[in-house]
């Protein structure tokens, strides 16, 4: 974890990224689970945020209306104009931002989803053509 210009900046593996098209399962958004090494996951969960067994942390942006994808870069910073479909272990740097909300229920904590870089691209492959349609 590197943070410059309140910019986290986290490498890892993706895994279920959505970033050109929101994930609608709950509350839309563009998401991206990021698996970390195991003394990053330990660092993040002293810090108060949410990693799981596998040390992955879900970090997010919420789809609004007029809310645009996050950014994608090559391994070169070239933002790029048509992104990649990630497959399940791309090697990845995220930049996020933190937040927190205090509430009655507790303190709650998590990363807002800006860019991507990918750093080796493994492409997606499904035997099902079926998300490929279009309403």
């Amino acid at each position: 974890m590197n943070k410059q210009d309140d910019f986290i900046y986290i490498e890892g593996l993706s895994y279920w990224a959505s970033l050109c098209i929101p994930n609608i399962t709950f509350d839309p958004c563009y998401q991206i689970s990021l698996k970390i090494s195991k003394k990053l996951a330990k660092d993040f969960k002293k810090l108060g945020f949410r990693v799981d067994k596998k040390s992955q942390i879900l970090i997010k942006k919420k789809a609004l209306i007029h809310t645009k994808p996050p950014l994608v870069f090559d391994e070169n910073e070239k933002q790029l104009e048509s992104v990649p479909l990630l497959g399940n272990g791309t090697k990845v740097v995220v930049r996020a931002k933190e937040w927190e909300i205090v509430n009655p229920f507790g303190t709650f904590k998590g990363l807002y989803l800006d860019a991507v870089m990918i750093k080796s691209l493994l492409s997606f492959e499904s035997k099902e053509k079926f998300w490929l349609m279009s309403p």
